[in-house]
């Protein structure tokens, strides 16, 4: 049996979560709000095709903000099981993406990137100074 979630992390920068499905090998296309297209009852933003499997997601709107949609089952998902749940190492590197894209604009830059054990990021930011 198949099992969808809804991502929590918003998606806000559509450039930054373009780069972070390139990569991990997943395409992505955008459908614009002039479609007027739903998924599971909310506006379809775009989807998502795992070139290296069978895996499939949905960028759905919802009070505002886009999320992720996406079959958490990795017997059915190959997304989930290269990702992980809920998008996993994807979303993460899409949130880490946003925030060099944030300091970078600051005028500051990330100087180090270190994953930890549990799959997280520390981002060490530096500025010019």
């Amino acid at each position: 049996m198949s099992f969808w979630a809804k991502i929590a992390t918003a998606v806000n920068d559509m450039a930054v979560f373009k780069a972070a499905c390139e990569k991990h090998d997943i395409s992505f296309t955008e459908i614009a709000k002039s479609e007027n297209r739903q998924y599971m009852g909310h506006p379809l933003r775009g989807t998502l095709r795992d070139n290296k499997g069978h895996g499939s997601g949905y960028l759905v709107e919802e009070d505002g903000a886009m999320h992720l949609m996406i079959d958490n089952d990795a017997r059915y998902s190959s997304i989930t099981h290269r990702c992980g749940a809920n998008g996993g190492v994807m979303m993460r590197d899409y949130s880490v993406g946003v925030i060099e894209k944030s300091v970078s604009e600051a005028g500051g830059y990330v100087s180090d990137a270190q994953e930890q054990a549990d799959g997280s990021v520390v981002l060490k930011i530096s500025t010019y100074n």
